[in-house]
């Protein structure tokens, strides 16, 4: 019984081998197709961003512009206080609060974007 037993485990153990060999190389090529993906996104993305942050920012209207100022003073008040207490050692209030503003806008340029298909190629992938 003993021997039937063992030749049991030995059984389930070569299968579990084989099953965790076989799920290390799916994990692995599912990795190098996200990486390849990654990469891909992140070029068109880049090409998006360096276009779009010299070109003069598209008409808001101005209600947008104001929610986007309130929004950008709400982002301000929530700066953990380290974090604020660095930024202020080499930068004013106002500077920071442009900043803020501009990276908000330039999130809502993106949206736009995507919806409006000029970024086709990394909709499709999203």
């Amino acid at each position: 019984m003993a021997k039937k037993r063992s030749d049991n485990q030995n059984h389930h153990n070569n299968r579990l081998a084989w099953l965790e060999a076989f799920e290390s190389l799916a994990n692995d090529v599912l990795s190098a197709e996200e990486d390849a993906t990654a990469a891909q996104i992140q070029i068109l993305v880049k090409n998006w961003y360096e276009n779009t942050r010299f070109q003069e920012n598209p008409e808001t209207d101005e209600t947008i512009q104001q929610a986007m100022l309130c929004l950008t003073s709400e982002v301000m008040a929530d700066i953990p206080e380290r974090f604020f207490q660095v930024l202020s050692q080499t930068v004013d209030d106002e500077e920071v609060s442009r900043w803020i503003y501009s990276i908000l806008m330039m999130g809502r340029f993106f949206e736009q974007s995507l919806q409006e298909g000029r970024l086709n190629d990394l909709s499709n992938d999203l």
